[in-house]
């Protein structure tokens, strides 16, 4: 279980570098976007397919694509990946309540429309909250799969401010 959680680092810091790239005012990209997005894509389809946290990834992943933060063309290539990943390693079994839990509090994230709730939103609060109560339950996995999703998004977003 050990590598799926560096995976899912490594998705973080990914997923920040493409969105560094796409953020940039650059009329010229850097066209590595698409081989992160492509790696990232794969690498959760896989991680969704095999993790113990799987509905975790998968209500997010949903979430994302609802909200329309699927917007850049090296997002959807990952999203698109995603799919083919799943298609190639086969869907986790659905657990329709976890799934839905976890897509409405990750979907909460994406939402800074609730004023007195805009520090949980600016800081994607909510699905962290939501994996919490699962620890009590015997299931760290999914704060840890959270966590260490934002560790890497986290870091990749202050290596990209250190740079010149």
């Amino acid at each position: 279980m050990i590598y799926l959680f560096l995976l899912v680092l490594l998705v973080g810091m990914l997923v920040k570098a493409v969105d560094d790239i796409e953020d940039r005012k650059n009329k010229k990209k850097n066209p590595v976007r698409f081989i992160f997005a492509v790696l990232y894509g794969i690498l959760l389809g896989y991680i969704i397919a095999n993790a113990s946290f799987a509905m975790l990834f998968l209500g997010a992943f949903f979430a994302q694509i609802w909200v329309g933060k699927v917007d850049r063309l090296s997002h959807q290539l990952a999203a698109a990946m995603v799919i083919f990943s799943l298609g190639h390693w086969g869907l986790p079994e659905l657990d329709l309540s976890l799934f839905l839990f976890f897509f409405i509090f990750a979907y909460l994230d994406e939402l800074i429309l609730i004023k007195p709730l805009n520090v949980l939103s600016e800081y994607r609060m909510f699905l962290k909250l939501a994996a919490l109560p699962f620890v009590f339950l015997g299931r760290w996995d999914y704060l840890a799969g959270i966590l260490l999703f934002d560790g890497g998004y986290i870091s990749a977003e202050r290596i990209f401010k250190a740079r010149p």
